[in-house]
């Protein structure tokens, strides 16, 4: 360390501080060791203004699109993963980032997918998303494990059309192979469906938000995690932090709601040494 010159980092104070950060506390140990501004970090913060040039907006606007367009269908997925893998795109994709000119070459190809999808009507029915091929391939599938479906009294899915009807749906093709295996709404997703419902009532959306905004409170800043930490280790609690509540899943929520329960007296504590 007495060869540094230099160290860098972003501008947050516990960073940067000649005082109380680590740019401080090395330098007082080393003092050729001054503090510059990270450079990776001044060029992500001044490269986003170059999309206030309108053909550059464009630019990122078309790709994000483009890329949506793909990512939000898994049939489009395999269509373009199909037609990347027959154009060895592993050693393209690197030439795309060293060469911009190659970008508008991307784009002529993929132009050119999206026109393929439109006449790609005959693909097998493993790659199409229709509730029949679902259903051919759901039996091709137990088929392969030896499942006896002659025993099957029963099959749960959620409400999509493409699952649950008997007509063009998964339950459809099922039941027509099968007369016993009657179609039910799945019972975790109704119960996903109507437990949201519960924080209508004031008391228990006033505990759910308090418990969100503790849980964040402490993830959101690495020096209050570490103090949380300190205090779950101090009382011997099984985990070194909080478990956010659950975006999409709400019955997942209630491992959340157990831990911070289980966990309230230390972060208690670590909220009265903040405070302190």
């Amino acid at each position: 360390m007495k060869k540094c010159v230099g160290q860098g980092f972003d501008k947050a104070t516990s960073m940067s501080s000649l005082v109380n950060g680590a740019a401080g506390e090395i330098k007082r140990s080393y003092q050729l060791a001054y503090y510059f501004h990270c450079v990776s970090h001044t060029t992500n913060i001044s490269c986003p203004k170059i999309v206030s040039v309108p053909i550059l907006r464009n630019v990122q606007d078309a790709l994000r699109q483009t890329i949506s367009h793909f990512s939000s269908s898994a049939k489009r997925s395999r269509l373009l993963k199909k037609h990347l893998m027959s154009d060895n795109c592993r050693e393209k994709g690197y030439a795309i980032r060293k060469d911009p000119v190659a970008i508008f070459d991307t784009f002529q190809t993929l132009w050119g997918l999206s026109e393929d999808e439109k006449t790609n009507s005959s693909q097998n029915f493993e790659e199409r998303q229709d509730g029949k091929s679902l259903g051919r391939l759901l039996l091709s599938e137990v088929t392969k494990s030896d499942l006896d479906m002659k025993k099957c009294v029963g099959q749960g899915f959620d409400k999509a059309t493409s699952m649950s009807s008997l007509v063009n749906g998964v339950a459809g093709e099922i039941k027509r192979s099968y007369q016993l295996a009657y179609y039910f709404h799945c019972v975790s997703h109704t119960t996903n469906i109507s437990c949201p419902k519960i924080v209508s009532v004031p008391i228990l959306r006033n505990v759910q938000d308090a418990l969100r905004e503790t849980i964040s409170h402490f993830s959101s800043s690495a020096k209050r995690s570490r103090l949380l930490k300190k205090h779950l280790m101090s009382d011997n609690c099984r985990g070194e932090t909080l478990i956010g509540l659950c975006s999409t899943r709400f019955v997942d929520r209630q491992d959340a709601i157990s831990w911070f329960w289980d966990y309230l007296s230390s972060i208690i504590s670590a909220l009265d040494e903040m405070e302190g």
